[in-house]
């Protein structure tokens, strides 16, 4: 039996009118080429398909408004510099927050050594009753280092340096009785677990944190006895597992366990006045006594400070905003603050007296260097469920700045790319890691400085030295276009993991002596202002603070923005995709071979090769590779015996390929005499624009 044109399904469509209710609809859908790859032949029967939608949890900023920043906001610190919390008041009284659960800042720590801290603070009045709620500034904090655990001015308890004793019968009578505590470590065995502990009498009102520095990789759970009384009377214990914590790893054998306990206090007792720790038990699961007092292996205990300067904290501990952080580059974070306590029932009709940011030094024995770039106010839709491919299309609205309604039948809006580049198909065939070399693609990433790729597994790496300078590349998109008033030009840029180095990406607009510069963060789409009347190009310059940087690139676009364009449902709307393909090389002579891609259904930019030839001596010509298809050949020298080749396809070739009209062939010339060109994989990739 032939192979027929389509076949017809019947599926179980989701109508896009009706998430929550869904109608069914029989439709016709195209079988894909990869079915009858193989000798795949139809045979009578039935073929029943059902497609079903994976719900998954999404939430998306539906509008923002931008805070007005003071001018100390523009750089800190102070010219003599700035080692204790400060505040910067960012709205007058009576600015009201309806419509509006989140705030975020933009901030940038200059000096890697002297980082700040971040909080967001907002006073109100009900009634002439004022509350103070604060987000923790340590959830700004994203690393730290062997001097910050070392530093001389810190406040530490020592640990595996002090006195230890068996615990008995006198360390209960003084607790019992509340005697004045002494510096011993007392150790008991409790079943299967060992604990270490020791009394207190610590006001934690200004703590924001306990670092237990350990040793060798131990584990241990910290068990915590405060009392909230003026007097110290009275004991709480604190709940292990509510009390929010994190892990850094120092680099140097050591590990500092981070407990949150001023975040945890301010959630526990909001206005508490006093705040004292009464007992701390260090215990360690499923260890003996014995081996834990011979091994020792927690170091000391830090008391960190909580950043939160005397305004903050003149009426007891103020409420918990909760809050994340999350690094955009080295140096650079935005810090998203929850604001929903705010609307509840006992808050929701009190006045807003200020909103202010709360700065501190990370390290309290350097002055910090940080700027505040931007404020503002965010309504963010609760996390619902909802179909993933829904999901999907919102986060890809969110990427070229459409203005999508999830919600509406016709809601979405077709992407507009002037420019796009996808790197994440650069990646090995087998998800390996190598060095890969670009060719034909001069003029597409661009330095001073030298340059060398790596197929990392998300993308292509970047590596740039700059010679003992601040190394710096660009990016060059070859974007052309005359602005046409009334749309919205910008970049979107996403990254992979690897960011070493990176301080910060600038995207620029230029035409005419004239030039146009935004900064731009991986994920968010970044939109010039007044644009030259015509321009002639768009870059994006990549600069590091130091003389070295390795980025991974993934994907970046240059786009265009209608406010007035049509509306389109979800299965109409038009989207970048990224695809791949890999190619079998059929060999056309001892030097050269061919690749059959069909029509692979997407637009080809890359076809990345894994070659090897024999090697050759000075003598020989170097060797080439002549890569040609639809009437258009180029060459690339090759830089090794066996390499990984990457060729940007230029515009004639990678259209006779989409289309169909032209195989890929691959050929040497130069090297040693006889030389076979050996093709150990090869695999084509682009991007489509498709519903």
């Amino acid at each position: 039996m032939t192979r027929p044109a389509a076949a017809m399904l019947l599926v179980l469509a989701l109508a896009a009118t009706a998430w929550a209710a869904p109608a069914f609809e029989p439709g016709s859908l195209e079988l894909p080429d990869t079915l009858w790859s193989g000798g795949a032949r139809v045979f009578e029967g039935d073929l029943n398909a059902r497609v079903s939608m994976r719900a998954v949890k999404h939430a998306r900023v539906l509008s923002e408004r931008a805070l007005a920043l003071p001018p100390e906001a523009a750089g800190l610190p102070a010219p003599s510099g700035w080692r204790v919390p400060g505040m910067m008041e960012l709205s007058g009284a009576g600015l009201s927050l309806d419509g509006f659960n989140e705030a975020r800042l933009d901030y940038v720590n200059a000096d890697p050594v002297r980082c700040g801290m971040l909080g967001f603070a907002v006073v109100l009045d009900r009634g002439g009753s004022r509350d103070v709620f604060v987000s923790d500034p340590l959830e700004t904090v994203d690393r730290l280092t062997p001097a910050w655990a070392d530093g001389p001015s810190r406040e530490a308890v020592p640990v595996a340096g002090a006195d230890w004793a068996s615990k008995g019968l006198r360390y209960q009578l003084s607790r019992l009785l509340d005697r004045e505590p002494d510096d011993v470590w007392r150790y008991s065995q409790d079943g299967l677990s060992t604990f270490v502990q020791r009394r207190f009498r610590k006001s934690l009102v200004d703590v924001g944190a306990l670092d237990v520095v350990l040793l060798r990789g131990q584990d241990a759970q910290v068990n915590l006895v405060v009392s909230l009384d003026p007097q110290g009377k009275g004991r709480t214990v604190l709940d292990w597992y509510a009390i929010p914590k994190r892990t850094f790893d120092l680099g140097d054998g050591r590990t500092i366990l981070r407990l949150y306990v001023g975040r945890h206090l301010r959630e526990l007792a909001p206005g508490a006045k006093a705040a004292t720790l009464k007992e701390m038990a260090l215990m360690f699961f499923k260890e003996n006594k014995e081996d834990v007092e011979k091994n020792r292996n927690v170091e000391k205990i830090l008391f960190v400070p909580s950043g939160l300067p005397g305004p903050v904290m003149e009426k007891g501990l103020p409420r918990d905003l909760p809050a994340r952080a999350r690094e955009v580059f080295a140096g650079r974070g935005e810090l998203a603050v929850n604001l929903g306590i705010l609307s509840e029932p006992a808050w929701k009709d009190a006045a807003v007296v200020s909103m202010a940011v709360v700065q501190a030094p990370q390290d309290p024995d350097q002055p910090f260097d940080q700027t505040l770039e931007t404020a503002r106010l965010a309504k963010v839709a609760p996390r619902r469920d909802v179909p993933a491919i829904l999901a999907a299309a919102e986060d890809r609205c969110k990427s070229f700045g459409a203005d999508c309604d999830a919600d509406a039948p016709d809601g979405f809006v077709s992407q507009d790319p002037l420019w796009n580049m996808d790197f994440s198909g650069l990646t090995a065939p087998d998800g390996a890691s190598g060095a890969v070399y670009p060719a034909l693609a001069g003029g597409l990433i661009v330095s001073r400085d030298r340059l060398a790729f790596e197929a990392a597994r998300d993308g292509l790496s970047v590596e740039c030295v700059g010679g003992g300078e601040a190394a710096a590349f660009t990016l060059e998109t070859g974007a052309a276009f005359k602005p046409v008033p009334g749309k919205r030009y910008g970049v979107w840029l996403e990254l992979g993991r690897s960011r070493a180095g990176l301080a910060g990406v600038e995207a620029e607009a230029y035409g005419g002596g004239e030039s146009a510069r935004i900064r731009v963060k991986p994920g968010l789409a970044a939109w010039f202002g007044e644009l030259p009347a015509t321009v002639e190009g768009v870059r994006l310059r990549f600069t590091s603070q130091a003389p070295e940087m390795a980025v991974t690139l993934r994907k970046a676009v240059v786009q265009a923005v209608d406010p007035q364009a049509p509306r389109t449902g979800l299965f109409e709307a038009r989207f970048l995709f990224e695809h791949s393909r890999q190619l079998e090389a059929s060999r056309s002579g001892p030097a050269s071979v061919s690749f059959q891609a069909g029509k692979p259904g997407f637009q080809p930019q890359w076809l990345s090769v894994d070659v090897a030839v024999p090697s050759w001596t000075v003598k020989d010509p170097g060797p080439v590779l002549v890569l040609s298809a639809g009437g258009v050949a180029r060459s690339a020298p090759l830089p090794a015996r066996k390499a990984r080749v990457a060729f940007l396809l230029p515009r004639a070739m990678a259209e006779a390929v989409r289309d169909g009209a032209s195989d890929i062939d691959l050929s040497l010339s130069g090297g040693a005499p006889g030389s076979v060109l050996e093709v150990s994989g090869a695999v084509l990739s682009g991007q489509s624009l498709s519903a």
